[in-house]
């Protein structure tokens, strides 16, 4: 008789054997299962098929043995789940998780998946991929277009890593070209940016510079233990100056006499470095008191409260002493008297 297994899976292959040798193996129906002549039958599509031995003797005397054979739908493997990525993860994040696709042949194919965490089935979850967000051991069933379905896939581990907790940027928003703000943050260990150093950058204690008139957004990245960052950010604004033309007028002036500076942009104020040297009033009048220099200071503030200056230096130049003049105080018609002065140089 023939020996071996009497079910067989669509897709699989079963060893039959028979003691007597010289035989010829055939099926009765090859479109559900065929057999090669070492007696190994290959399951096609379901079905009963009958598998004959056949042993012709000397005499050409032939003896047939037979053999039924159930072939049914086959569950699919079991699946094989792939993490596309880091499987610890942080908080806000994600790792795809993908499940093999094999079904058990005969013509099958996997029509659906079933995804679980910690045992539990994800609702929803019936895709051959399954972006995981939260901690636990995810598994995955298999069901075939046979409707038969695969024994769990061994779980994969997801972990995810909580964020560092970060406080906010705390400093102004705006500033003028060439000045500096600082920006400061109470979670300690961060590390400061600038996603425009052309407009303002920003050194490693949060004092950013001015550089020309734009936005720049500055960053503050905290990275934890778990090696999970967050990052704040703060938008700054990097306002242009006014633009100031030079000072004109005259740069010497005597004690006690003035002399009239100008500028054609409107809306400045005039100052003096030494007032006890020079004054100056609203209108760009400059007053000389006593010899020396001073900076004659024109600022003008423009809308967003950012401030040029323009200078000119004015030297206070000292009056010559003058001795009185000597001679007499009166004169007759047609008489003349000599005067004189001690001072040299005069005219």
């Amino acid at each position: 008789p023939i020996t071996g297994n009497t079910v067989l899976c669509a897709g699989s292959t079963t060893n039959l054997s028979n003691t007597s040798t010289g035989g010829v193996w055939s099926s009765s129906n090859t479109a559900i299962a065929s057999v090669d002549a070492l007696g190994v039958v290959a399951g096609l599509t379901p079905g009963t098929v009958v598998i004959s031995y056949a042993v012709t003797n000397s005499n050409n005397c032939v003896v047939t043995s037979t053999y039924s054979l159930i072939v049914r739908p086959c569950a699919p493997p079991q699946p094989v789940i792939t993490a596309n990525g880091n499987t610890t993860i942080c908080s806000g994040s994600n790792v795809m998780l993908q499940s093999s696709s094999v079904a058990a042949g005969g013509g099958s194919s996997i029509t659906l998946y079933k995804w679980f965490n910690n045992g539990i089935e994800i609702v929803g979850a019936t895709g051959q991929t399954y972006f995981a967000t939260i901690s636990g051991l995810y598994t995955v069933i298999t069901t075939a277009s046979n409707g038969y379905s695969s024994i769990p896939s061994d779980g994969l581990l997801v972990t995810v890593s909580s964020l560092p907790t970060v406080t906010v940027i705390t400093g102004s928003t705006s500033m003028c070209e060439g000045s500096t703000i600082l920006l400061e943050n109470t979670t300690i260990g961060g590390i400061w940016s600038s996603s425009n150093s052309n407009v303002a950058s920003v050194n490693t204690s949060g004092l950013v510079t001015a550089v020309v008139a734009g936005t720049t957004t500055i960053s503050y990245t905290v990275t934890n233990n778990n090696n999970c960052s967050v990052v704040v950010s703060k938008l700054v604004t990097v306002n242009a100056l006014p633009i100031v033309e030079s000072i004109s007028g005259f740069s010497n002036v005597c004690a006690g006499s003035n002399i009239t500076l100008s500028n054609t942009t409107v809306g400045g104020g005039w100052s003096s470095s030494n007032s006890n040297v020079s004054t100056i009033n609203t209108s760009g009048i400059v007053s000389g008191v006593a010899a020396g220099t001073a900076t004659i200071s024109y600022t003008v503030t423009n809308s967003n409260n950012c401030v040029a200056v323009v200078t000119k230096l004015i030297t206070v130049d000292s009056v010559p002493i003058v001795a009185p003049i000597t001679g007499n105080a009166s004169v007759c018609v047609g008489v003349t008297t000599p005067i004189s002065n001690v001072t040299v140089g005069g005219v």
